[in-house]
């Protein structure tokens, strides 16, 4: 998948958002993190992003090392908000 491919992707990735519900998913086998909400390159301090619900997700396998060395990210988890 794309959080493969991709070392630095979530396998959900959702920047500022309002009113979002992320449930009952499985993810597993990830470089970086499960589920990444309410982040972006802003420089405003005080961002739209409020009122999210992230519940009954199972993660499983985040952080991994894979063969390439700079896929570590310092950085992240299973849900990152």
């Amino acid at each position: 998948g794309v959080a493969g491919e991709l070392h630095g992707n979530a396998g959900v990735q959702v920047g500022y958002s309002r009113d979002t519900v992320i449930e009952n998913n499985h993810l597993s086998n990830l470089y970086y993190t499960g589920i990444s909400i309410g982040w972006g390159w802003s420089r405003e301090v005080d961002t739209y992003a409020r009122n999210n619900s992230i519940s009954g997700n199972r993660i499983d396998g985040f952080k991994l090392q894979g063969s390439y060395p700079a896929a570590s990210l310092g950085d992240g988890g299973g849900i990152y908000a």
